[in-house]
């Protein structure tokens, strides 16, 4: 993204992710301290590619979760239909359909959206090699660093290799709990019914930079 596009951006969104905070009747500090805590203890004895593997798929569930706030809830049958988009192989089912819905219905901020392309792509490198991987193998480094808001100049500096593998861990860790916390929040946002969905596309409130 540009500078320019970055900057706009910032001026004109209007999506959830970027106006939740503003809802009063919510402990959110509360929220995230709670999602990270779990996440954390899901994800602390895993190697490098469980955690990313299953930091992603928490990640996925919690989104579908989120959508599934979004949707229509009239009756049983309304549910039934929301819930078979979910199903395997159904528009709904994996990870970066997800995302992009997510994106597109403007629950998430494009920077978020970017970020949560980099964890899949991730994902998909840990998954789909049948050699031993972390986080310091060369191509999936790249895309932590990215995923971190590391600069290569910075993620280039010559430290030991173990020291650098377990902080690239706590950071990975940490953003991914606190996306968690984050998407929990919106879940809880859109269920409250804080705002409706009308004025949602009229507020321009931006927290890009969070």
């Amino acid at each position: 993204m540009s500078e320019v596009e970055e900057t706009n951006e910032k001026k004109k969104c209007d999506c959830i992710e970027c106006n939740f905070e503003n809802c009063p009747v919510m402990k959110i500090d509360d929220i995230y301290t709670d999602v990270g805590e779990r996440i954390s203890k899901t994800l602390e004895h895993e190697s490098d590619r469980g955690s990313i593997l299953i930091g992603a798929a928490i990640i996925h569930d919690y989104l579908c979760q989120v959508l599934k706030a979004y949707f229509r809830d009239d009756n049983s049958i309304v549910r039934n239909a929301v819930e078979s988009l979910f199903e395997p192989y159904r528009p709904l089912s994996s990870f970066s359909a997800c995302i992009e819905f997510c994106y597109v219905l403007g629950i998430l901020s494009r920077k978020v959206r970017n970020e949560l392309d980099l964890l899949r792509k991730l994902r998909n490198e840990f998954a789909h090699c049948s050699m031993p991987m972390d986080f310091l193998d060369g191509k999936s480094m790249q895309r932590i660093q990215e995923f971190l808001g590391i600069p290569s100049s910075i993620g280039g500096v010559d430290i030991c290799s173990e020291k650098k593998r377990l902080a690239y861990r706590a950071a990975i860790l940490m953003k991914i709990s606190k996306l968690c916390g984050r998407f929990e929040v919106i879940r809880k946002f859109i269920l409250a019914e804080a705002v409706t969905r009308i004025s949602l596309r009229d507020a321009v409130i931006s927290e890009e930079n969070d």
